[in-house]
């Protein structure tokens, strides 16, 4: 019952979470930022807290604050492992662009030939099969996984396993490369194809082309004595470590300075430590979204290859969240700026992250110009503006077993004063 609970928030309640409240300046020094996050932390009750901050090639700032555990009373240090949940995700779509430069793989590889053990179920197989691509950018139609997934724990169960553990998200629920639907079967799958073009266990090519190259010498896809405790919300319930069974899309646990490197790689589009690990094209494609009626369109934001673009108070951010088993983490980048941030805590309280992560924002871009609003664009004529009127539900639901809790918080009322549009949530004000 907590999980369906947990769920239910996590889907209902993304909006709710970005009500506006009066924010307080960003910090204009790292004693101001530190004593900000340390102030997070006391008035949320969360245990702890690690962030770093890159510009260019210089690692400006790592933080770790508060306990790693509370019960054996031990600090969060510099070397302290968090979990970064989904975060893991970016390192699969990595891992496979790697492979896609060797020529080993191909994003637009059909998966229901080159890994028929994963089982996957598409009626549209025959004129929109469900390609590499599809599975790494959630656009495959699959459902998320489901309850028994997520209570699943075994240190020991193998890719395939966990893959066929699963009985209901591996089926497409509507035709391949039309709708983005968040699904953490996808890049299991996806890591799949990577064992089966390089003949070995996944986390041991990640480890070895992937991780090592970027000198992340403390992350690993395994279990760590070292990985801080988690909590619930409230800080002080422990949450178990939970040994997930499709690990390439969020079992990594990693220090701030690890993450560093990643920020580093992308900044520098793809070069670490002298060694171009990546093209700049591919990092390029990881970026942009393509399986989509909107990309289609010319639509450039979104959701690419585990790598989704976001605009937060009009800066332009690369990157990925995380979330599991009592951890919450992001990183983002800005392409055109040459800095990013990375944050994490040890409990799975959603509004003391995005505090935190506000705090660190504001002192990055402190010393920068947002963008600039773009200009009013001719809309289409009042006939056809009218025609947009009327009630709007999700097509895309994450999960079938709680698409009613969509119905009532996503279900949207279009409407048009003049020459306004106006869009409302069933219960709520309308916003232009």
């Amino acid at each position: 019952m907590k999980n369906v609970l947990a769920i239910a928030v996590l889907i209902l309640g993304g909006a709710a979470c970005l009500a506006a409240e009066d924010d307080p300046p960003p910090p204009k020094t790292i004693e101001e930022l530190n004593a900000t996050l340390e102030e997070v932390l006391a008035d949320t009750n969360t245990p702890g807290l690690i962030g770093t901050m890159v510009i260019g090639d210089e690692v400006i700032w790592i933080g770790a604050f508060g306990v790693a555990d509370r019960e054996a009373d031990r600090a969060v240090t510099p070397a302290t492992r968090f979990r970064v949940g989904s975060i893991t995700k970016s390192f699969t779509s990595l891992a496979a662009l790697i492979l896609v430069e060797r020529g080993e793989l191909d994003l637009e590889q059909p998966l229901a030939e080159f890994i028929p053990e994963a089982g996957l179920q598409n009626r549209w197989r025959a004129t929109d099969p469900i390609r590499l691509y599809h599975v790494l950018e959630h656009t495959a139609g699959f459902d998320d996984i489901h309850l028994r997934d997520y209570a699943y724990s075994n240190p020991d169960v193998t890719l395939l396993e966990g893959v066929q553990f699963n009985t209901t998200s591996r089926i497409a629920r509507w035709r391949p490369g039309t709708r983005m639907s968040y699904s953490n079967i996808g890049p299991a799958i996806g890591a799949l194809a990577i064992e089966k073009a390089t003949g070995e266990r996944f986390e041991d090519f990640a480890q070895r082309e992937v991780l090592d190259p970027l000198g992340m010498a403390s992350t690993s896809y395994f279990h760590h004595a070292d990985v801080a405790a988690s909590y619930q919300p409230d800080g002080t319930t422990p949450e178990p470590y939970m040994h997930i069974a499709d690990r390439p899309s969020g079992s990594m646990n990693a220090t701030a300075a690890d993450m560093a490197q990643l920020l580093k790689m992308f900044i520098h589009r793809g070069a670490i430590g002298g060694r171009q690990l990546i093209q700049p094209t591919s990092l390029d494609r990881m970026e942009l979204p393509q399986g989509t009626l909107a990309a289609d369109a010319g639509l450039p934001i979104g959701y690419g290859l585990s790598n989704a673009s976001q605009e937060r108070d009009r800066f332009h951010y690369q990157g990925h969240g995380g979330g599991i088993d009592g951890f919450v983490s992001g990183y983002a980048y800005m392409p055109e700026r040459g800095r990013g941030y990375f944050v994490a805590i040890n409990a799975g309280n959603g509004a003391a992250l995005r505090r935190a992560d506000k705090a660190i924002r504001g002192f990055l871009t402190r010393d920068l110009e947002p963008l600039a609003l773009s200009p009013a664009v001719a809309g289409p004529d009042l006939a056809t503006l009218a025609n947009l009127a009327g009630y709007y539900e999700r097509t895309n639901p994450r999960s079938e077993l709680f698409r009613w809790i969509g119905y009532l918080g996503e279900t949207r009322l279009v409407s048009v004063d003049g020459n306004t549009l106006l869009t409302a949530p069933l219960f709520g004000e309308s916003s232009r």
